[in-house]
């Protein structure tokens, strides 16, 4: 891939979860700011290579939001994916995805610097907390979902894989590329999910089964403090460090 960003695409989008929107370079907390967005690693990188950002990291996302939002930019921007690098960092897999049909404006605002929203009545669910997407009705009744919506492990470790492999033939069938990571954790490995391993391009995704060569493990032990940092998110130090990572092992 050396050398890609002179021939083969002008624009990189990204999508993650929090780890990939910057959350709490610039204030503590969950909540999301520009600056965040301008220092993460993918932002970062983009000004390296001088292509054009497009982000579409929410915090709290599941990789259902990431492949469904990337799915639906490519499908709304065919010409532009053509030349389009799709930066995205996978996220844990106990999350999903759930909609509703009552509007609700003041939730609104936690798309303001999201640069491409296909559907905003959907909410992130995790295994232990609901994201404030939600209208307020629907909290109770998400507190007794999540409760047993995770009984089963190994659904959540296949649809991992299906939203990886998904994705990468969308991305592929649309002409343009991609480089995929994992912001904490890694794919399940074991027989049971080998069909499945067979099908990621590892060479577009590099360590999808090794939880230590995550963004987030790795910078952890690279030495880059999480001191004072509500939601355990790394500082900008981790975030430059992780872009140059990246742009020596693609890029030179």
């Amino acid at each position: 891939m050396a050398g890609l960003s002179k021939y083969k695409f002008t624009n990189i989008l990204i999508n993650g979860c929090s780890h990939s929107a910057g959350s709490e370079i610039v204030e503590s907390g969950l909540g999301d700011h520009p600056e965040n967005r301008k220092r993460s690693f993918g932002a970062k990188l983009a000004n390296r290579l001088g292509v054009n950002k497009i982000d579409l990291s929410v915090p709290g996302a599941s990789n259902d939001y990431i492949a469904r939002t990337t799915l639906f930019w490519i499908l709304e921007n065919p010409r532009r994916a053509k030349n389009t690098l799709f930066l995205i960092h996978w996220t844990g897999e106990h999350r999903t995805e759930m909609f509703y049909d009552t509007a609700d404006d003041s939730i609104n605002d936690v798309y303001d610097y999201v640069d491409y929203v296909p559907d905003k009545q959907a909410g992130h669910i995790h295994h232990d907390h609901s994201s404030k997407l939600f209208p307020l009705k629907f909290k109770n009744n998400l507190k007794v979902l999540q409760k047993h919506l995770y009984y089963n492990a190994t659904h959540w470790y296949v649809q991992r894989y299906m939203n990886i492999i998904q994705t990468q033939a969308n991305i592929s069938n649309s002409g343009g590329t991609w480089i995929f990571g994992n912001a904490f954790q890694s794919c399940e490995i074991g027989g049971r999910y080998q069909f499945y391993r067979n099908k990621i391009d590892r060479t577009k995704f590099n360590n999808f089964d090794i939880s230590s060569e995550s963004s987030w493990e790795h910078c952890k032990t690279a030495g880059f403090d999480i001191t004072g940092q509500k939601y355990w998110h790394h500082k900008e130090d981790a975030h430059t460090y992780w872009s140059e990572k990246l742009f020596n092992d693609y890029f030179t």
